[in-house]
Order: structure tokens, then C-alpha cells, then sequence
């Protein structure tokens, strides 16, 4: 079962959420890491705080990125463009940001991303950091998306119920395939969606986020005071 932590104030939230990836991060002594990151509110705060903190060895770590919007990497909407602007561009000691390359047509951006990741050793990640949508996706994983179904191929394309509908994903499979998994979720809006995704009996079909939860090593931080 996932370790739970739930604020009712937003600034402990971005404190101990900050606290516990750069604990993470030391604890791993200097191997080189990779961490994926999601793009959304949720992590923003997170980010900036994580940014300023010049005792963390930037040199050895390499960003991935979790998923993206399928729209040009300058777009308001572009989750890159939010990561590069709250984080990846004020650690000029940072190894590499890799990220989907949506100037290209969308296969050909999952198999660029794909051939990347194809390199790696194993597990894929050491860190993945996920958000929550208050229809119970995480990362562009949709309720009921055929994109669920994807056992082998460690990224996928999926379509959004709203918003923007073209997206570019790491599979269920690829997040799977690491260390350790934190969810960062913020808004009072999504209380009704975290005690369905925690308590209920509703199937991973309805909540893909659900699948995450049978990681060995899953921590939630829930802030619900905004």
C-alpha cells in the first residue's frame, strides 16, 4: 500500500513533497539518476523549490519526461515549456532534459522517445513523479483508453476526453519499471477523486492511476487546501 500524506496547507505540502525527492535524491549517494517528471499545477511549486537547491548534484541526474500535450514545445499548454520555465532552466550544472518531440508527426516522436528509453538499463526510471486528473488519468493515461492495453511498447499516444486531445505518453509498463513512484495532487476539487482512487472499488479501466498503486514503492502527497 502506498504511504499517504494529506495538507490542508499549501505551503507544508510544497515543503514536504520538496523534502522527500531531495531526500530520495541523496539517499541514492552519487549514481547517476533518471527521474521523469509530469507537467501541471500540481508539481510547479514543486519544481521551483527543487530548482534553488544548489546542494543537490544536478551533474549526475538526467529529467525525462513523462507525458506531453501534443502541441509546439513553446505553447502555453506545452508541459516541457512548464518544466524548462519552473525548473530544468535554472540548473545550468543539470545533465539532460529529454523530452517528446512534438515538431515531429506523433509516431515518429513516440519512436525517437522510444529508441531513447530502449538504451536504458533496467529498472527505467530510479523516480517518477505523477500527477492525478480529476477523471482519475495520471500522465496521459485516460479512463477507458486503449492506451491502458499497451503491455510491451514503453510509451504510447492517447487521445484526452477534453482540453487537448492529442497526447504522447510513457505506457503503464515503462512507469511501472522503476524505483520509486511519488504522486504530487493539489485542489479541493479532487477529494472526491482521491477517495475513489484509494477507497473504492471501481476498476483500473475507470481510474488508470489505480494501476500505480500496486508499485512496491508508492508515496502520495495530497494537498487540499486550495
Amino acid at each position: 500500500m502506498p504511504n499517504i500524506y494529506k495538507f490542508n496547507i499549501g505551503n507544508d505540502y510544497i515543503a514536504k513533497a520538496s523534502h522527500a525527492i531531495e531526500a530520495f535524491i541523496e539517499e541514492q549517494g552519487q549514481k547517476p539518476l533518471r527521474i521523469a517528471l509530469s507537467g501541471g499545477s500540481s508539481p510547479k511549486a514543486i519544481y521551483e523549490k527543487l530548482a534553488k537547491n544548489a546542494e543537490i548534484d544536478w551533474g549526475k541526474i538526467e529529467f525525462y519526461q513523462v507525458d506531453e500535450r501534443y502541441v509546439p514545445e513553446e505553447s502555453e499548454d506545452s508541459n516541457a515549456k512548464l518544466i524548462r520555465e519552473s525548473l530544468t532552466s535554472k540548473i545550468p550544472t543539470l545533465k539532460a532534459f529529454y523530452t517528446f518531440d512534438t515538431s515531429k508527426p506523433i509516431e515518429e516522436a513516440l519512436t525517437a522517445y522510444e529508441d531513447r528509453l530502449r538504451k536504458l538499463s533496467k529498472p527505467l526510471f530510479d523516480l517518477v513523479l505523477l500527477g492525478l486528473g480529476p477523471d482519475g488519468h495520471t500522465a496521459s493515461l485516460f479512463p477507458h483508453g486503449p492506451e491502458l492495453e499497451e503491455l510491451e511498447r514503453p510509451v504510447v499516444s492517447s487521445n484526452a476526453p477534453t482540453g487537448i486531445k492529442e497526447r504522447l505518453s510513457l505506457s503503464l509498463p515503462a512507469i511501472m519499471n522503476s524505483q520509486k513512484v511519488i504522486f504530487l495532487v493539489r485542489g479541493a476539487g479532487k477529494k472526491e477523486i482521491v477517495e475513489k482512487w484509494l477507497e473504492s472499488d471501481l476498476s483500473e479501466e475507470e481510474i488508470p492511476a489505480k494501476v500505480l498503486l500496486d508499485h512496491p514503492d508508492v508515496d502520495i502527497y495530497y494537498d487540499y487546501s486550495t
